[in-house]
């Protein structure tokens, strides 16, 4: 049996798979769906194409939402985005994923990002069986 080799890892901080529930949002954009997994250095999110979607408008900022909290105007910067193969061959939607970074936080948005992970997540990427966060 071979050894798998580890391959780099860019992110500094551990990533966290989100709860349902947990929303971003890109401010005057269409980009708008549910996190994927999210550390405090950045998230990835689910979104459906609009392709009404008005792109004169400058994307200036990230929220995000759930029931139990909102993190608003955090700046960013998009690290990756591509499409989402739909599960069901009769849906005409588009799906894609945006990865995104997080830019310029200030102490109030890391303290509010950090109680957003706190709320919002159920287990580490690195973990394999699920359970509550501490």
């Amino acid at each position: 049996m071979s050894k798998k080799i580890p391959a780099f890892e860019r992110r500094k901080e551990e990533r966290y798979m989100a709860s349902e529930g947990a929303f971003a949002a890109i401010e005057k954009s269409s980009k708008a769906g549910q996190v994927i997994n999210i550390s405090k250095g950045g998230l990835c999110f689910k979104y459906i194409v609009d392709n009404k979607e008005n792109r004169s408008l400058p994307e200036e900022y990230l929220s995000l939402v759930s029931m139990s909290s909102f993190v608003g105007a955090l700046q960013y910067e998009i690290v990756g985005e591509y499409p989402v193969l739909n599960i069901s061959p009769f849906s005409s939607m588009e799906c894609r994923r945006c990865h995104v970074r997080f830019t310029n936080l200030d102490t109030r948005q890391k303290s509010d990002l950090a109680y957003y992970i706190h709320k919002n997540t159920v287990q580490s990427e690195d973990e394999s069986v699920l359970k509550p966060r501490p």
